[in-house]
């Protein structure tokens, strides 16, 4: 009659861990901490809103309104698009322009 044995043990994450960390010398750490790594590179910081007031005619911002107005409107959009909105996309198209014209 055989005996029922169990499977050999398996070397665990850790005993693996411990004999590979057992086979860098202490020179070879010091080394590397002494070598350091890169700087921190800092990201510039995102742009900050600003308020600004406007004096805008009122014929202009009829116009404006108008033309608001005569924008293709979404499916399911309730609101349309705003004066606002109208007024901000013409401030960044002619940004746009300049800085092509002048290449900046």
């Amino acid at each position: 009659m055989s005996k029922i044995q169990l499977p050999p043990k398996k070397d665990t994450e850790e005993t693996k861990d411990n004999s590979n960390l057992k086979k860098i010398s202490e020179r070879k750490i010091q080394e590397i901490i002494n070598k350091g790594g890169s700087p921190i590179t800092r990201e510039p910081a995102d742009d900050k809103i600003k308020n600004f007031n406007l004096l805008v005619l009122e014929s202009d911002l009829s116009i404006i309104g108008k033309l608001c107005d005569q924008r293709p409107k979404k499916p399911g959009r309730v609101i349309g698009f705003s004066k606002k909105d109208w007024l901000l996309e013409a401030v960044q198209e002619k940004i746009d322009r300049e800085k092509r014209k002048y290449r900046l």
